[in-house]
Parts: C-alpha cells; structure tokens; sequence
C-alpha cells in the first residue's frame, strides 16, 4: 500500500502496552495472541488478526512449528522463527493486498 509506514511497529503489539489489555494477558476480539522467536529465552508475545491465521505464509509457519515442537501443544501458538523476520512476513502480507491496514502493533 503506497504511503503506508513499514515499519513492523504498525503490524505487531506486545500485549503489555497495549491499553486495551487491561488484565495482563487479555487479548482483543478478533486477535489471537502468540509467542515467536526461536527459543525460550527469546520468545515475545504478539498478537495478530485471527483472519491471518489460515494466510499461506502464517500456515507454513504454524506447520513448521507443530512439526517441530509437536501437534499436541498446550497453551499459546508457539511459532519458531525469529522475530524481526516474523514481522516482515506481516508486512508483506499487507503489502501483497490484504483489505484491511494493519490491525495488530508492537
């Protein structure tokens, strides 16, 4: 989307500052939080648009991750990758014609 601010700042949220979060761990309607990075130490807490969940890009990601990790995970949707390269994959999804901006932020 020509004019629109690339940075990974309007794409993603961590859930701590967010002020619709008022009770640590609440998450938005219509958002679904997870953990990405590549190991625990390194893992933040986003959360993304649940309508993304079945884009191509977050599918692949998603089934690396449960093929590693395993397909009976409890708790948040963990996706290994790193960070700064989880956001970019956000950013191309919206540049490549999702209809909506950005709906999720750091």
């Amino acid at each position: 989307m020509k004019g629109r601010d690339k940075s990974s700042s309007n794409t993603c949220r961590r859930l701590r500052s967010t002020n619709e979060a008022k009770i640590e761990g609440s998450v938005r309607k219509g958002q679904v939080p997870v953990l990405v990075g590549t190991n625990n130490e390194t893992m933040e807490r986003l959360t993304i648009p649940v309508r993304l969940i079945n884009h191509p890009s977050l599918a692949h990601l998603l089934d690396e991750s449960a093929a590693e990790l395993g397909y009976n995970q409890q708790g948040l949707l963990r996706i290994l990758c790193d960070v700064e390269e989880f956001k970019e994959v956000l950013d191309r999804i919206y540049q490549c014609g999702c209809r909506s901006s950005p709906s999720m932020h750091m």
